[in-house]
């Protein structure tokens, strides 16, 4: 049921990615950029397979960390971009949409870890008092300088733009990845989290 439910979720960020994530350029004034579902559905994939890697690295320290290579690969950009691509034209089909949904949902199951690393964390503060905001709040200031290399890491990243869908899917993926990483450790840091006892299973 977990590993459903999160490959459903997963599903749907690339989804809302390949639909919403249209960046404007930085000249002010200039016109809305435009791509194409495959570009969309790609860079959403992209983005959510580098937040993968990075979440896993600063989140449990495993450093060397890389998602299978099935994970959210061509395939399943196959069957979003069939299943959008025909909404609101002659050839849309319920039958094959929901045919690609579920799909999709097995594949990101079967082959990407994000059940397994947030059931752990979840798990972790289902049992624990550390994930309360008030035990967060306390362990996040007595850890300053730690905290502040986060934050200086995050805007440097912002500062040197954030990709593109016309980028390389590799680029994309280190951007995310450095994004996750950083988010993963914020996560830690706030909860004391212990990956050495509590590792992604």
């Amino acid at each position: 049921m977990k590993a459903a439910l999160i490959a459903c979720l997963s599903l749907a960020a690339v989804a809302s990615a390949a639909s919403n994530t249209v960046p404007t350029s930085n000249i002010p004034g200039s016109q809305l950029a435009t791509y194409t579902l495959d570009q969309e559905v790609a860079y959403g994939s992209a983005m959510a397979l580098g937040l993968l890697s990075g979440y896993e690295k600063g989140m449990y320290k495993l450093t060397t960390y890389k998602p299978n290579a099935r994970c959210l690969d061509a395939e399943f950009q196959k069957l979003v971009v069939d299943t959008f691509s025909s909404w609101g034209t002659p050839a849309f089909s319920w039958t094959n949409s929901a045919s690609n949904l579920q799909k999709s949902v097995l594949l990101v199951s079967n082959w990407c870890d994000y059940d397994e690393a947030l059931y752990t964390w979840m798990n972790f503060c289902y049992y624990s008092e550390q994930c309360l905001i008030t035990y967060m709040s306390e362990s996040i200031m007595k850890k300053v300088f730690q905290v502040t290399t986060v934050a200086n890491d995050l805007a440097q990243l912002f500062m040197d733009g954030v990709p593109k869908p016309t980028d390389k899917p590799a680029d994309v993926q280190t951007f995310a990845d450095r994004l996750g990483s950083n988010l993963g450790k914020l996560i830690r840091y706030a909860t004391d989290y212990d990956p050495t006892l509590y590792p992604p299973k």
